[in-house]
């Protein structure tokens, strides 16, 4: 049992007071003896007890059994049983290993081409210059890509080597351009809109052509007109203009940028060229009532054309247009 005393040669009495000082003195109880120790005394011969023998006070590690204690780490310990138990760092380590979980070790320069390095798996790097991965022959990588192994043990090595152990997941994809759900096989892909990243069917390759047939009353004021059923979206277009029961007629073309050209007879040996999809005149000599029409635009299901009146023509003419893409 110990006891305080307030000085050397006084034992305490009731409640002490105050706190410790370095004056105060303690008796040891041991055997019905009393031993007079100082404060420090004490503490040491408690930790003493209790913990192993200090050498020094001042010592920079203390060795308890089975490790070292020093001021920035414990060593030795053994593997954990108890939920309050301390844990090496190799149990910690072999912990995560077993999990296979992602680990990231840190930026990979590709600028050199390197090879992939030594690894386990779930072992990731970023992509910090852009290049190859794997050698000159191996998998090309961008800025912001992840490069991770999936296999334990993965010796560093090339492509052909070790590739197959190595996942490469691009994270960079402007500009990527995504299709739809299913195509059919061996038909063109055709850019849906005008982002550039998105793609649809674009049918069987090769030639696509459709006549459609209409008229044109030539009475008509200048304007639009869209014309449809063509079914597909064409490039150029070869038209028939004529005027029943009289010798009027025409024939022109457009091209995918627009571009036309034709000829018309209008009778009594009058002929005209133009950069006009269609030419059509009224019969008569002088040839100053008539209606043009050139393309406006190419459209999903046909095309839109622009008409021009010219003068006072009449009648109705019969239009036919082939539709190429």
């Amino acid at each position: 049992m110990w006891f305080r005393r307030n000085t050397i040669d006084q034992k305490a009495t009731g409640s002490p007071a105050g706190p410790l000082s370095g004056s105060d003195r303690f008796i040891v109880a041991q055997d019905g003896s009393e031993a007079k120790i100082s404060l420090l005394s004490a503490l040491l011969t408690f930790v003493s007890a209790s913990f192993g023998t200090i050498a020094s006070q001042n010592a920079s590690a203390v060795n308890i059994t089975g490790g070292t204690v020093t001021g920035t780490a414990v060593r030795g310990l053994s593997t954990p049983t108890l939920s309050g138990d301390a844990a090496p760092k190799s149990y910690v380590d072999g912990i995560v290993a077993a999990q296979d979980a992602m680990v990231f070790k840190g930026a990979l320069d590709c600028s050199a081409n390197p090879n992939y390095p030594a690894a386990d798996r779930g072992w990731s790097y970023r992509v910090s210059v852009a290049g190859k991965i794997g050698g000159a022959s191996g998998v090309v990588v961008e800025v912001g890509d992840l490069v991770i192994c999936n296999a334990d043990s993965t010796a560093a090595g090339n492509q052909a080597g070790v590739g197959s152990s190595w996942n490469v997941i691009q994270t960079n994809i402007d500009g990527a351009a995504v299709g739809p759900s299913s195509a059919v096989d061996g038909n063109l892909a055709l850019f849906n809109g005008v982002t550039g990243k998105i793609l649809k069917d674009g049918g069987a390759p090769g030639l696509k052509s459709k006549v459609i047939a209409t008229t044109r009353v030539l009475t008509a004021a200048s304007g639009n007109v869209a014309y449809t059923g063509v079914g597909f979206k064409p490039s150029a277009i070869v038209a028939v203009a004529a005027i029943n029961t009289t010798p009027a007629f025409g024939v022109g073309f457009s091209d995918a940028a627009l571009g036309a050209g034709g000829v018309t007879y209008y009778g009594n040996n009058h002929a005209t060229f133009g950069a006009f999809l269609i030419e059509v005149f009224l019969t008569n000599d002088l040839g100053s009532d008539y209606q043009t029409a050139s393309v406006a635009s190419y459209d999903a299901d046909g095309f839109t054309l622009a008409w021009t009146k010219n003068g006072s023509p009449t009648g109705t003419a019969n239009l036919y247009f082939l539709c190429l893409r």
